[in-house]
């Protein structure tokens, strides 16, 4: 009986200490709101912008860090000095429309207290699009007066066994029927393509772009290029094409995968010589649990491997990889390089080891 009134007792004690334990002082950021809707907003108006302003609710100043955004049409303008306790600040975001049409969401991240804290605003709206002329809306000339909106398609990584699609759109940009025709130049043998054999005056059309790799066993980056023409005239610029080709990674058991880690990924020489040769040592390692195979290897300019397709890791071991730059004796400024790997690890079959130096 005395045992357990010491246990209840420490118990007390021990729940009246966090109680009164002091909360550690800090600046906390509260928005009179965090989100803000633009409305219907044109194109043609160009960039709007809003203020979100703040007061410091807290013990401590606080400072705006950094903002985050998710693209490059919203841009934050902020001052950095710290806002005492009690006191207010204000953020402006600001959206540009250039190129949107539709309802957008633009997350706004307002990181402070050493990265610790975070508060995320947000942009709403709809953009009424300006009218477009045909030459902005279909920029590229393929052949004659038949023009397209695009002249390359990325189709990402596939794996062996599966088939992608992408389209591209087309017009005849002038008032007669045009006869057309494609021709796929030699490369990955993946490729098809469905395209319309005429254009009336004024018409659009649809280009369908087809990597079938079903029965595929090569691996890494294959590149195609096709060209049209309009009445026999061959257009001067292809549209290009390209996927990455992985394992087919179908019944593949995570928890017993191979898992690829690269140390350093990335190192800078630093200031060199022109005409100098470099040497840095990346470690390769394998944490899953089934052998890692290193599928393909595609260097970048200037850059040797002494890696070779095929080696294999095995669990819980590494292997050392040797990275050669050599830098042209006619190159200055900012050169980069690098090695692109694609190996048997189904959560990123894709990696890199990216290098770079400042010629001088």
């Amino acid at each position: 009986m005395k045992g357990s009134s010491v246990k209840i007792g420490l118990l007390l004690w021990t729940v009246w200490a966090f109680a009164s334990a002091p909360v550690l002082a800090q600046g906390i950021m509260t928005f009179d709101e965090e989100g803000w809707d633009f409305g219907d907003i044109r194109e043609a108006d160009g960039p709007v912008s809003h203020t979100f302003r703040f007061t410091n609710t807290g013990d401590l100043p606080v400072v705006v860090e950094r903002i985050s955004v998710s693209c490059g049409c919203t841009t934050p303008s902020f001052r950095q000095a710290p806002v005492r306790p009690g006191e207010s600040g204000e953020i402006q975001v600001t959206y540009n429309p250039a190129g949107a049409e539709g309802k957008f969401s633009k997350p706004v991240a307002v990181i402070y207290n050493n990265g610790k804290n975070h508060v995320t605003l947000q942009l709403f709206g709809k953009v009424i699009a300006k009218p477009r002329v045909i030459e902005e809306s279909y920029p590229f000339v393929l052949s004659g007066e038949v023009r397209a909106n695009m002249l390359h398609l990325g189709f990402d990584t596939m794996e062996h066994e599966e088939v992608k699609s992408r389209t591209l759109e087309i017009i005849n940009h002038s008032d007669r029927t045009v006869e057309l025709a494609t021709t796929v130049e030699p490369g990955s043998g993946f490729l098809k393509i469905t395209a319309p054999n005429r254009l009336k005056g004024g018409e659009k059309g649809t280009i369908t772009i087809t990597y079938d790799l079903r029965g595929a066993t090569l691996y890494g980056i294959l590149s195609d290029r096709i060209r049209f023409s309009a009445d026999g005239r061959e257009s001067v610029l292809p549209v290009t094409s390209s996927v990455i080709a992985v394992d087919d990674f179908r019944g593949v058991d995570a928890d017993t995968a191979p898992r690829c880690t690269i140390s350093p990924t990335f190192h800078n020489f630093g200031r060199v010589a022109p005409g100098s040769s470099h040497i840095c040592v990346f470690k390769l390692a394998n944490t899953g649990h089934s052998p890692l195979v290193v599928r393909n290897i595609r260097t970048r300019k200037d850059t040797e491997c002494d890696l070779t397709e095929g080696t294999a890791i095995a669990p819980g071991q590494h292997i050392n990889v040797s990275v050669s730059f050599h830098v042209a004796i006619e190159r200055y400024g900012i050169a980069a390089g690098g090695v692109t790997l694609i190996v048997n690890d189904p959560q990123r079959p894709m990696r890199e080891l990216r290098i770079s130096a400042e010629i001088k």
